[in-house]
């Protein structure tokens, strides 16, 4: 049998070899996607506090030394060994210290749930929690805060500038970096709805979004698309009646012409007569003379207008009042107008 002080040194040897091998196995850690959680601290074993310590003194050194993605490995590895809040509350630190303050605030939120848990067991742990609080509440100063309230069927995506968002956290603070927010929401239908928003440091904003609303169909697939036929008799009696109107003003102007120069004509003869009583003019009353002749010649085109003019627009607007009656093509083909020696016939069929 071995001696007393055989067995000691065997058990230190093994210990030694423990603690090498776990010291190997941080080292995997550290260059490897961080582990689930390890055992809880009330459970753990001698050993594995004693491995879970060994990377945690081995992170902080990486820490001091300004040796950031080492200290966060390092003190990722000792939570996955023995999941001590401490250990994830150093990550928080690291992650503050490398820019990343949206992943810090994540992983702020993970250590005071696991400090409340663990203060169950050990009081000690309820400085840890507190600690975790102040730091998120840092933290929120340096981020965005978003709220993403979906109104969508089940199987919709949503992305918050492009990262996918659980349908878990519709709803709740997410928090985002500074700057350009775009908020994308793809139904399983089909299409998508975007939203262009901007948050800055220690901002919150609230986003409504659903799918976007389908175009109404602009005609029926299984109906007739063409359009109805234009009805163009439909202001044929307005604008006859437009044509009555000039018609009409037109002859109404040739009437004053007669009224006018006829007045004039009658004047320069009944002159005449008085200043040659037995036919006998001198050369100015014949100027006279040929001037009354012209006023004469005027007005008998002023009444030649007059009658044409009054006599056309009477007979278009008779003929759009039966238009608009529905007189048919016969009412649109218009009243036919003949002027001859002394006479004015208009004549159609109504």
């Amino acid at each position: 049998m071995l001696s007393h002080p055989s067995l000691r040194t065997v058990h230190t040897a093994l210990r030694a070899a423990s603690l090498v091998l776990c010291v190997a196995f941080v080292g995997t850690l550290a260059a490897s996607p961080s582990l689930a959680a390890g055992v809880a601290v009330g459970a753990a074993t001698p050993e594995q506090k004693t491995a879970a310590s060994e990377a945690y003194k081995t992170a902080a050194a990486a820490m001091k030394a300004g040796q950031h993605d080492q200290a966060l490995s390092g003190f990722r590895a000792s939570y996955d060994i023995v999941a001590s809040p401490n250990s994830l509350f150093m990550a928080v630190r690291v992650l503050q210290a490398m820019g990343r303050n949206v992943d810090a605030y994540n992983e702020a939120l993970n250590v005071i749930a696991a400090a409340d848990e663990a203060a169950k067991a050990d009081a000690k742990y309820e400085k840890t929690s507190t600690a975790a609080r102040t730091k998120l509440g840092e933290l929120k100063e340096s981020i965005g805060v978003v709220t993403v309230n979906v109104t969508a069927p089940p199987g919709a995506v949503l992305t918050v500038n492009g990262q996918p968002i659980d349908t878990a956290q519709w709803g709740t603070e997410l928090p985002v970096e500074p700057g350009p927010l775009t908020v994308v929401l793809r139904p399983a239908a089909g299409g998508e709805e975007t939203k262009s928003l901007s948050v800055v440091a220690g901002g919150v904003l609230a986003v409504d979004i659903a799918p976007p609303v389908a175009a109404a169909p602009t005609a029926d697939p299984g109906g007739d698309t063409a359009p109805p036929p234009v009805d163009d008799s439909a202001d044929g009696g307005s604008d006859l009646r437009l044509y009555a109107y000039i018609a009409g003003g037109v002859g109404a102007a040739g009437m004053v012409m007669f009224g006018i120069f006829g007045g004039l004509t009658l004047g320069e003869y009944s002159s005449l007569e008085d200043q040659c009583p037995d036919g006998s003019c001198t050369d100015e009353q014949s100027g006279d003379g040929d001037a009354g002749r012209t006023y004469q010649t005027v007005a008998n085109v002023g009444v030649i207008v007059g009658a044409v003019g009054l006599a056309a627009g009477a007979g278009l607007f008779v003929a759009s009042l039966m238009q608009d009656d529905g007189g048919g093509d016969e009412v649109a083909a218009g009243p036919r107008i003949s002027v001859g020696p002394g006479s004015v016939v208009v004549s159609g069929s109504f």
